[in-house]
């Protein structure tokens, strides 16, 4: 292929290639690079491997002028790591047992001979230099990446140790090495001779063995048992599991950093950062706030704010910011409310509003942009090349980082309510009749009515369905519930932390899943929490406290804490919901 790209295409190709140090082999002394290394009955396969790579770039270099350049990569080290290597398995024995760091070898000389450890870091800094340098025509160069620093498995484990201490002094290293012939007769030595890497490449390793063994320990201790309460790092400064890293997460969420379900120290940035800080500012005497999501660049306006009500309806809730939409800053519709009032598109709304508020300034109605009853806060939308439900809707399951009301309403932009006062108050009387706290009132369809389409917006999706199905057959009738859940419309109830519990797992499943839909989830786990709440009810002896003889909703027990609360969902049609044609 390279061949033919410089035939074909008349371009020169750059090829940067892995080596290994093992084509060295049993070769003593400081490994050079301009050594004659030939085949040897002994080589590994590795070894092979790699000097028939380095004989073949050789070959298209003499005959095809295809340059090249190989980097013979000494011991590398680090999080992602092979789990056969010595680092990764002592690194494993040091965090997840009491027993000896130093696993039995055959024989003494495995703990006492040299190897030159590059960490993972380093080792692709040189990879970028490599990409970066043009070898002279017709010339294939073999370059070593090592540190030109020898250390030993005993040295590797007493420096473990430090971080993991063993109880048992049978299992400390200073123990197992005592009357074991440490002296340098019969161990081997891989050390690479590093002048090449400096002049060609000019590269430099970074990170000493002491630190890349403590950023190892630390990627094992969170892969282990996850970011929070590492004890034995406590006066570390190695990072944590990067947010991407899936093997070192091991399942464990990551939210947007201002989602209310987010880890300090192992969350994201949102798209919301700023619309957060300007919704509390214009929001903070609204006793309910009603909001909607508008992220599509193509809006032209919100439909619910132009249906046409009947007489004496109330779509709002009271307060003049107290009903707001986020919208697309790139949007149509925010151009057409930009040029309303005179304000040239190029200007980013979202960033004046947010910079008043970071100034300490008051946001007066003259200073918003209207469409209807809602008050616009733009937000610029970024789109990610795997799109997130979670990212893009948080403020639909994390309203408490919008808003600091009592009740907080969403609502898709084409849903509509013909009187906002008869859902509220619906909400509060269904609290004083069971005498428990909502965490959430939500739009429900009967279940029997429900006809069930089999397209899908995902595989992720169809997967989803697929289990949750699966783990409804197990619960058998246990499962059985009269009313689905339709997050068209969401009433939130701001002042319980087992509301905010819940919204966390549900915003889990979403996440964990990575489906662009909320409605399999939320109707999942609201069946399971009624599930566990019903069986612990009946432990203990007590009814279903939270049943309710009702034909126009049904409700969901949720125990946690000790605090007994509910989700309701009701019918759509009964609370007065209109789905307003685009």
């Amino acid at each position: 292929q390279l061949k033919n790209i410089k035939e074909q295409k008349g371009k020169q190709p750059h090829f940067v290639y892995s080596s290994s140090h093992e084509i060295y082999n049993d070769v003593a002394g400081e490994k050079k690079e301009d050594w004659d290394i030939s085949f040897e009955p002994n080589h590994s396969l590795k070894g092979t491997s790699k000097l028939l790579d380095e004989v073949l770039a050789t070959s298209y270099s003499r005959l095809y002028g295809v340059y090249s350049v190989g980097l013979r990569f000494f011991e590398v080290y680090g999080p992602w790591s092979s789990p056969e290597t010595e680092i990764f398995q002592m690194s494993e024995r040091a965090l997840n047992t009491d027993l000896s760091i130093l696993y039995p070898k055959k024989d003494s000389g495995d703990f006492f001979s040299e190897r030159d450890y590059v960490y993972i870091d380093d080792a692709v800094d040189a990879i970028l230099s490599a990409m970066q340098f043009s070898a002279p025509p017709r010339q294939s160069l073999v370059i070593n990446i090592g540190t030109g620093k020898g250390f030993t498995l005993a040295d590797i484990a007493s420096t473990m140790e430090a971080h993991s201490p063993r109880t048992a002094v049978q299992h400390q290293v200073t123990t197992i090495l005592e009357g074991l012939d440490n002296s340098s007769s019969g161990y081997s030595s891989y050390v690479a001779s590093t002048k090449r890497s400096f002049d060609i490449l000019n590269f430099r390793p970074q990170v000493t063995m002491s630190e890349g063994i403590e950023k190892t320990l630390a990627w094992h201790h969170d892969r282990s048992y996850g970011p929070d309460g590492r004890s034995a790092f406590t006066n570390s400064s190695a990072q944590s599991c990067s947010t991407s890293d899936s093997e070192c997460l091991r399942g464990i969420p990551v939210f947007p950093c201002l989602s209310e379900c987010a880890r300090q120290g192992l969350c994201i940035p949102s798209v919301y950062d700023n619309a957060a800080t300007i919704s509390k500012a214009i929001t903070k005497s609204c006793e309910t706030v009603m909001y909607t999501i508008l992220p599509d660049i193509d809006a032209t306006g919100i439909p619910s704010a132009v249906a046409n009500l009947s007489p004496g309806g109330n779509p709002s809730v009271a307060g003049n910011t107290c009903n707001i939409a986020f919208i697309n800053e790139a949007s149509t519709l925010m151009a057409k409310m930009k040029q309303r009032v005179g304000i040239a598109n190029e200007i980013n709304y979202e960033d004046r509003l947010h910079d008043m508020v970071k100034a300490g300034l008051d946001i007066s109605d003259s200073d918003l942009l209207q469409f209807g009853f809602w008050v616009i806060i733009p937000v610029t939308f970024s789109i990610p090349e795997t799109p997130s439900m979670i990212s893009h809707m948080l403020p639909k399951l994390s309203p408490s980082s919008f808003f600091s009301s009592k009740y907080a309403l969403y609502c898709n932009p084409n849903v509509s309510i013909k009187d906002t006062s008869k859902l509220l108050s619906n909400f509060v009387s269904e609290e004083v009749k069971l005498g428990s706290s909502i965490a959430f009132m939500i739009g429900g369809r009967k279940s029997e009515n429900i006809q069930k389409e089999n397209q899908f917006c995902s595989l992720a999706s169809y997967n989803q369905e697929r289990i949750y199905n699966t783990i409804r057959l197990a619960l058998k009738g246990h499962a059985f519930k009269r009313w689905t859940p339709d997050s068209s419309w969401i009433l939130h109830s701001l002042s319980s932390n087992v509301a905010r519990d819940l919204l966390c797992d549900l915003q889990g499943e979403i996440n964990g899943w990575k489906v662009m839909e909320d409605n399999e989830s939320i109707d999942f786990m609201l069946t399971l929490h009624n599930f566990w709440s019903s069986a612990l009810m009946g432990w203990v002896g007590q009814g279903e406290w939270w049943k309710s003889k009702d034909e126009f909703g049904e409700n969901f027990g949720i125990l946690a804490e000790g605090e007994k609360i509910i989700v309701r969902v009701v019918s759509s049609e009964e609370i007065g919901i209109i789905l307003v044609d685009e």
